[in-house]
């Protein structure tokens, strides 16, 4: 038995991380817990205006199963109208689904489906709708809505714990040294964009703008300063870019041009891992993947085999290895965009150097990545 626990310790150490120390028991085996990827989870926006469902792709990093809607096969249901967010947080995965304004909570064993939330019940018609993305926290999850709010939701009962009044169309969010941060869009037409920093403890609400920041999206906590992805601004009418994009650094209020042009609108495009944040350039034209060292400052291309249309990235913490989601090719490649919106797409992983290991299989309009982690606890000599 200790001989197959120690076989399992070795097939682990590949992508896993020691998160405890030795539990040395005389008459028994020395042993450590290890954190593993338990499972990898795209969800798949659709495309609502074709009537194309959203969906959730499931893939294993160990046996490379692959489901392309894992959510339909065990419920019997699709998800509705533009799924855009998710997160794995204790037994639960939770869904933000945009276009039916409501929150699938799913046991995170199963994938079977509970009671879902629904934003509008929660909030009312006007605060509840479009709800965007979601992070977890000490037991409640945080949802942001185009009503232009932020919702603490309890986990225990799913009640509304508390409600924040932040700014135009919020997108992502970060949590950094007890304040959450909010990326107000203002759906990407640069009248009013800025940040809300919520304070966790007292519950007041700061409104921070700078000339730097007229479309964020993505949001990071990265050594006590917080990084938004800018995205680029353009002319509705022409798609020409108005105001390049890039990534911004907020230490304090003070506001850091650190990455500058070529930044997707409204994408998930931003990762980080230890001191590297990971980001597209020309996502949907000529995709590169540049790294920014949050330490030293300096900026590196990371050459990324067989990216078409990126639409979102994010980094496995427990083995560095790096996912992305992209559309397919469409026949018909513009001078804006080589994305097939009503395809089927596709993601690729990476290990930490950027060599590509495997392509698997998503829905159509893949639109964020995250995972399922755990512990086991395997014995050594």
């Amino acid at each position: 038995m200790k001989k197959n626990l120690i076989i399992l310790a070795s097939l682990f150490c590949a992508s896993a991380a020691f998160v405890a120390c030795d539990d040395e028991n005389e008459s028994g085996p020395k042993t450590h817990d290890i954190t593993v990827t338990e499972g990898v989870f795209v969800v798949n926006s659709g495309n609502s205006y074709n009537g194309i469902a959203g969906s959730l792709t499931t893939y294993s990093p160990y046996t490379g199963a692959n489901s392309t809607d894992a959510f339909a096969a065990v419920n019997g249901r699709s998800l509705g109208a533009t799924p855009n967010d998710g997160i794995a947080y204790g037994s639960k995965i939770y869904l933000v689904v945009d276009g039916e304004n409501r929150i699938e909570v799913l046991d995170a064993a199963t994938l079977k489906a509970t009671t879902p939330i629904s934003t509008i019940a929660l909030l009312g018609e006007t605060e509840g709708v479009s709800p965007r993305h979601i992070l977890a926290l000490d037991g409640r999850l945080y949802v942001s809505t185009f009503g232009g709010v932020v919702a603490a939701i309890d986990t225990t009962d799913y009640s509304l714990a508390a409600k924040y009044k932040v700014g135009a169309y919020p997108e992502g969010m970060a949590v950094s040294e007890g304040k959450l941060w909010v990326a107000n869009s203002s759906y990407g037409d640069g009248q009013h964009p800025s940040l809300s920093i919520i304070d966790l403890s007292s519950g007041a609400v700061e409104t921070l703008e700078d000339e730097a920041i007229k479309n964020p999206s993505t949001l990071l906590a990265v050594g006590g300063s917080v990084y938004v992805m800018e995205g680029d601004l353009y002319d509705w009418q022409t798609w020409a870019v108005i105001s390049a994009g890039g990534l911004r650094k907020v230490t304090g209020r003070t506001v850091e041009r650190v990455v500058d042009g070529g930044m997707a609108m409204g994408a998930n495009q931003m990762a980080a891992k230890d001191d590297v944040i990971y980001m597209i350039k020309d996502a949907y034209t000529a995709p590169v993947c540049l790294t920014y060292n949050t330490r030293s400052g300096a900026v590196s291309e990371m050459p990324l085999e067989g990216l078409v249309a990126a639409n979102a990235i994010n980094v496995d913490q427990t083995t560095g290895e790096i996912y992305v989601l992209s559309y397919s090719q469409s026949a018909e490649v513009s001078e804006y965009t080589q994305a097939d919106y009503n395809a089927p797409g596709f993601a690729n992983r990476y290990d930490a150097l950027g060599h590509l290991v495997a392509t698997f299989p998503t829905g159509v309009g893949p639109t964020a990545i995250f995972f399922r982690q755990g512990v086991v606890q395997v014995a050594y000599e």
